[in-house]
């Protein structure tokens, strides 16, 4: 009896909620599993946690500490065959997906036939790798000129390094290897004035551009490479900028090629109509936007999903990142825990984690991964 009332002494107010829901979590009424505080239990840990290295410095979240709860659930997909085995654990003063200082965690059951679900078999699993929902090798780029209506330009033509010219589309997609680097060359021919703009496109890197900037009198290279740059001018200088004085009144073009410190290239060419003495040029500058590539569900072997909301809210996920040899899902320890609100059982895992996430707006932003995460699952019988 006494130790009945030592360990009610000892539950604080740190609690578990351990739901049935889908994705995007709330919390509704339901019932409290209390956490001993650890402060209390001498040597002891927190129940839940994450101890990771994110982004080079220490990412921690701890149930039973910091005001930090874990909700476990599942989901089945009948029509991709799957179950989704769900945990999320965020601070207590929070619901929904987007809490900050937040890890969820996702490990997909690929099972065509749902009668024999066996949660045991599954996390005996000697290989767990990461989930994609996207083809992340290969983006779809989308290019488009700036400031730009179709009817201002006679001739649009687009290249992209060796393949055929693309003409009279001012709005073109393709589908680029997001490690590769192309040469994209848009030409408009308005009339009597004709320009152009050549951009390596690197998604990883983010390339490089080049302009002609008109002041003054003087035509200014601006480039976004790294520097220093060598800069080759159809004039034959090689400083940043000249002046158009030193052009002739028949010259209709002006170009400029940038190769930064990276080896990166870049051109810009200048139209000039009808002459240098009327002041009036032309010029091209366009512009990509990356789009993820959804590919079939049903086709993906992987089983883990992993994201995380940093301090700021940011959202990072592994959702479709191509990941490292060395990337990797070990489960170290399994244990059965209490059952959620819903009467379903749920299992306590921790795992070792390994991995690249990026950041959901801007698939560019790459970050790596590692630590350990004690966490619970909901499954069904």
């Amino acid at each position: 009896m006494a130790g009945n009332v030592l360990y009610q002494m000892m539950m604080k107010r740190y609690l578990i909620y351990l739901i049935a829901m889908g994705f995007v979590l709330a919390l509704p009424a339901c019932e409290k599993v209390n956490i001993p505080d650890p402060a209390d239990v001498p040597g002891s840990a927190p129940v839940f946690y994450s101890d990771f290295t994110f982004d080079g410095v220490d990412f921690k979240t701890e149930a039973g500490i910091n005001d930090y709860i874990m909700d476990a659930s599942f989901r089945r997909d009948t029509a991709l065959g799957v179950i989704d085995l769900i945990s999320y654990l965020h601070p207590l003063d929070c619901v929904g997906r987007a809490c900050s200082n937040s890890v969820k965690i996702v490990i997909r059951n690929q099972k065509n036939d749902f009668k024999d679900f066996n949660i045991d078999q599954i996390l005996a699993e000697d290989i767990f790798v990461f989930a994609s929902s996207y083809a992340r090798d290969s983006v779809l780029v989308r290019f488009e000129p700036i400031d730009m209506s179709a009817d201002e330009a006679t001739v649009i033509t687009w290249k992209f390094a060796d393949e055929k010219e693309i003409r009279n589309r001012a709005i073109i997609e393709k589908v680029l290897d997001r490690k590769q680097s192309y040469l994209v060359e848009l030409t408009l021919n308005r009339q009597s004035c004709i320009s152009s703009q050549i951009q390596t496109i690197n998604l990883t890197s983010g390339g490089c551009r080049t302009a002609i900037r008109i002041n003054d009198r003087k035509a200014i290279a601006v480039t976004n490479g790294q520097a220093p740059y060598q800069y080759e001018w159809s004039t034959g200088s090689q400083d940043s900028m000249i002046m158009l004085d030193q052009l002739t009144l028949n010259q209709k073009s002006l170009r400029v090629k940038v190769i930064d410190s990276n080896g990166c290239t870049s051109e810009s060419t200048l139209g000039l109509s009808p002459g240098v003495a009327t002041g009036t040029f032309c010029q091209t500058v366009f512009s990509h936007q990356v789009e993820l590539l959804a590919i079939d569900e049903a086709r993906i072997p992987q089983r883990i999903y992993l994201e995380i909301s940093d301090q700021n809210g940011e959202v990072f996920t592994s959702n479709g990142m191509q990941q490292p040899a060395l990337a990797n899902f070990q489960i170290l320890e399994v244990s059965d825990f209490q059952r959620n609100n819903k009467g379903q059982k749920t299992k306590k895992i921790k795992a070792e984690l390994n991995c690249l996430l990026s950041k959901r707006d801007a698939p560019e932003r790459e970050v790596k991964l590692s630590g350990q995460m004690v966490f619970a699952i909901a499954y069904p019988e």
